[in-house]
């Protein structure tokens, strides 16, 4: 492959990362996609000679490295959600690149126009899984032992958590905040697997929990749990099940 085709390839594989990344909800950090990008290059070239079966066995492995070095190890998390997310983005970004070629005539003047669609498509994407008014900060109220509290909240649609006594979903925020508002001594523990590990966290289920999405306030059925790998003061991760349920 020559020169041009090799400049090509990179590009679409440092869309494709960034697409991935911003649909995924992380930040896109440009050395770090490109370098994503070129051992995406990297593994082209060297399953060329091999037949589709054989290079199919190698698209996970190497779709989740490739989300390894653009987004960091955060990307362990999920492992098959990533390099599928990523596998998606490509799927997409292939198509739009078909159809932009197809109206410019210039492969060129293609992937300018699709480096320009790549952060709207993120953007529709992500807003159209936010069903209940695609809400980015909510605020967050819950009552326990006769006592109210309130904090503000952002949706995770990575927060798959599940309180094992109850089966309901885990709202997660910092340790920190929880002495303040006198909860660490409260709960049980709580076991979980998170972007940044394994955790224990206190976790305990409120009397009442409310989120404001859109200005209206709505009751949801959810447990709490403190997190000493968040920092004091970030905002509540509030699991995308609990936003579906707004919706129903």
């Amino acid at each position: 492959m020559n020169a041009a085709g090799l400049l090509f390839e990179l590009l679409a594989d440092a869309l494709g990362i960034a697409l991935a990344l911003r649909l995924a909800g992380r930040r896109v950090r440009p050395g770090r996609v490109l370098a994503g990008a070129a051992l995406g290059v990297l593994a082209a070239g060297l399953t060329r000679g091999l037949s589709r079966g054989q290079a199919a066995l190698l698209w996970l492995p190497t779709a989740l490295a490739m989300m390894m070095l653009g987004g960091g190890r955060a990307m362990l998390g999920r492992p098959l959600r990533s390099a599928l997310l990523l596998l998606a983005a490509m799927g997409l970004l292939g198509g739009t690149l078909q159809a932009l070629l197809g109206a410019t005539g210039s492969l060129t003047a293609a992937y300018a126009l699709a480096a320009c669609a790549v952060p709207v498509m993120a953007a529709c994407m992500r807003r159209a899984g936010r069903p209940c008014g695609g809400a980015g900060t909510m605020l967050l109220r819950f009552s326990y032992l006769d006592k109210r509290f309130s904090l503000r909240g952002i949706a995770d649609s990575g927060n798959t958590l599940r309180d094992y006594l109850t089966h309901r979903p885990i709202v997660v925020f910092s340790m920190e905040d929880g002495r303040r508002m006198g909860l660490s001594g409260r709960g049980r523990l709580l076991s979980a697997d998170t972007a940044g590990g394994r955790q224990m966290m206190l976790c305990f289920t409120p009397q009442t929990l409310e989120l404001s999405i859109g200005g209206k306030w709505r009751h949801v059925s959810a447990a709490v749990a403190l997190s000493p790998g968040l920092r004091q003061g970030a905002p509540a991760l509030i699991p995308q099940a609990l936003i579906d349920e707004c919706s129903t």
